[in-house]
Parts: C-alpha cells; sequence; structure tokens
C-alpha cells in the first residue's frame, strides 16, 4: 500500500470560488495528486455513522460513544486506502482534495484528518454572485447554493449574496481555529499573480516549488472530471 509523504491537502472554498482552477494548479505538481471533485468528508462522515453503529454490540440501541475511537481509525483507513491507490496510480507522493461540500463537514475533517494541511480560498461576494447566476443560467446540474436559491427563488441574487456571506463567514472561523494549518488565499491574488502565490502555498505545503506548473496545468489537465466546466476550457490565467 502507497504511504504519502506529507500530511493530506484539503481546499476549502464556497462554490465559484475558483477551487476547480487551483486544484487543477495542484495536480500539475509533480508532487501532488488532486482529483476531481469526491465529496470525500461527505463519504466520511456516511462511514463514521455505519461504522459507530457496527462497532456497537447488538443488543444496543445506541452507539458506544466510549469507543469512537475505533469508527474515527476505521474511517481514516478506508479513505486512506482509496486516496493511496490513487496517489500510485498517479505516479504521485501527496493527496489533495477539493469539494464544495467540504464546508459542511468540518467536523468530519477534524475528528478524521487532524493533521490534513487547509487551503482556505476566498473570492469576493460580487464576483462570486454574478459567476453563480451564469452558472444558474448554463446548467441544471445542482450547485452547493441550491438550498439558499430555494428560500429566494423570486431573487437568485439574494440567495447568491446570502450563501456567499454563509460560506465565508464559516471559513473565516474556521481558519481562525486552525491557523497553524490554514492557509489563506484570495483568488484575485491567485489570477493576477499565480507564480508568487503558488510558490508562498507550495512552500507552506511543504513541496518544493516547480515554475512549470503555472504553464503545464491547463494546457493538458490531468484528470478531469466533477468540477467548473469554465476551468477546464482555460488555456491561460487571466482575471475575470
Amino acid at each position: 500500500m502507497h504511504q504519502t509523504e506529507r500530511p493530506p491537502v484539503f481546499i476549502l472554498s464556497c462554490a465559484r470560488s475558483g477551487s476547480t482552477l487551483l486544484r487543477l494548479l495542484l495536480d500539475a505538481h509533480p508532487q501532488l495528486a488532486a482529483p476531481p471533485e469526491l465529496h470525500l468528508l461527505e463519504l466520511g462522515k456516511r462511514l463514521l455513522w455505519a461504522y459507530r453503529f457496527t462497532s456497537t454490540p447488538a443488543d444496543s440501541l445506541r452507539p458506544d460513544t466510549s469507543a469512537w475511537d475505533v469508527p474515527i481509525a476505521k474511517t481514516r483507513q478506508t479513505l486512506d486506502d482509496i486516496m493511496s491507490d490513487y496517489c500510485e496510480h498517479r505516479g504521485k507522493p501527496n493527496w489533495c482534495e477539493k469539494s464544495i461540500t467540504s464546508l459542511s463537514h468540518l467536523d468530519v475533517l477534524d475528528e478524521v484528518f487532524p493533521e490534513a494541511q487547509i487551503i482556505c480560498l476566498f473570492r469576493q461576494c460580487l464576483d462570486v454572485a454574478a459567476s453563480g447566476l451564469e452558472a444558474i443560467e448554463s446548467t441544471t446540474r445542482g450547485f452547493d447554493f441550491d438550498q439558499h436559491l430555494a428560500f429566494h427563488r423570486a431573487d437568485p441574487r439574494i440567495a447568491l449574496i446570502e450563501y456567499w456571506h454563509d460560506r465565508t463567514s464559516k471559513l473565516r472561523t474556521y481558519q481562525a481555529s486552525a491557523p497553524e494549518r490554514c492557509f489563506a488565499l484570495r483568488y484575485e491574488e491567485l489570477v493576477t499573480a499565480p507564480q508568487q502565490n503558488l510558490a508562498r502555498l507550495t512552500k507552506f505545503l511543504g513541496l518544493d516549488w516547480d515554475e512549470s506548473i503555472v504553464d503545464s496545468a491547463l494546457k493538458s489537465p490531468a484528470h478531469v472530471g466533477p468540477g467548473d466546466e469554465k476551468a477546464y476550457a482555460k488555456h491561460r490565467i487571466e482575471p475575470e
């Protein structure tokens, strides 16, 4: 079984913040494998639920909370096996996971991956809202802001602004709770000075800096899948 060299990396952001672009850039690094959205923490939540109840004696109506270390360890092992196999397939020693649902499962992140390194990706409110409106008009695919849209059917702009506020507030609170594990990055900084900001980021992650990743990331993305289709269509990084 492949063993990773560094702690796992998670990208946390709200939808329409450039997280797919960042994933592609990191995936171009020779030491880091970043797959499309796996919703790994959502899977972890379901595994914890299953392991907690199946680790409890059959005659008990409730999970044994005194033995929750066992379900956590089993969940970690299952997720490690998935990602280790992926790293071996890609020929890379470390992995990074990006899913827009991750902000809804921070408790799982802290329980199962307490040593993980976190990239907190931020984007300006009105730009997220504008991108969200464009996405709503162009596809019927579900988004992280569907619940907010349901409460503001008459004006999706209000829904998207409230969504941005809720998710960004949650992200800032989490960043403040674990500053030693978090790296804050603004989308606007990433697209205006990608080399400089990626060099800072890779240093935080304990990886060697590779200047070629910016040029190679969008020319032939290694693993296309769930995420922002616009990012896959890009051939160069430019401010929007």
